[in-house]
């Protein structure tokens, strides 16, 4: 009914954004009330969507960064903010809250960090590399942590790209710059 995939569900009852309660044997029961609601939600925000669908190439890129350190993420806003082409800059501070805006908005960039708390990037990685609903989005991951502990915590999915931290501002620009290359050759 949702569109989505059943981990998606799971994180959206756990997150408290559908009302449900777990069974003895911990299946969630969903009230339809709750399904019919987010439904609606979302019917709004793909309506808001399809009327903007003609101007697409002017379209700013959206990004999405993830990142629990508010200094490292106040340093993403304003670095971000000065990019031109200009971008659309979305923000979550866990692996949740990212896959969340995920659902809301599909960011034509991700950029996360890895160790998180809660649902940390590598576990967002997981989820997001069996959604076949967000293929087109290019994956950037920014860490402290060597190739070793990357190895040791399960890797990260192909066609992710690894910096190291502290931030590369460049590369991540020339990410958006080609992002925005491509939009306007398919419009061409």
């Amino acid at each position: 009914m949702l569109g989505v995939s059943l981990r998606t569900i799971q994180l959206w009852v756990d997150g408290g954004l559908l009302e449900a309660w777990k069974t003895v044997g911990g299946h969630r029961r969903i009230t339809i009330a709750s399904v019919k609601r987010l439904q609606e939600e979302r019917t709004v925000v793909r309506s808001t969507g399809e009327q903007r669908k003609g101007a697409r190439a002017e379209r700013k890129p959206v990004v999405l960064v993830v990142e629990d350190d508010a200094d490292l993420l106040t340093l993403y806003e304003a670095t971000l903010s000065l990019w031109e082409p200009p971008v659309t800059l979305l923000t979550a501070n866990n692996g949740f809250d990212g896959l969340l805006k995920i659902g809301e908005m599909p960011p034509d960039l991700l950029i996360t960090d890895l160790s998180m708390p809660g649902i940390d990037g590598f576990q967002m990685l997981r989820t997001l590399s069996v959604n076949q609903g967000v293929g087109h989005m290019r994956i950037a991951v920014v860490t402290g942590l060597d190739k070793a502990d990357i190895e040791l915590r399960g890797g990260i999915p192909d066609g992710v790209v690894l910096f190291r931290k502290p931030v590369p501002f460049d590369s991540l620009k020339s990410l958006v710059d080609d992002l925005a290359a491509r939009r306007r050759a398919r419009t061409a």
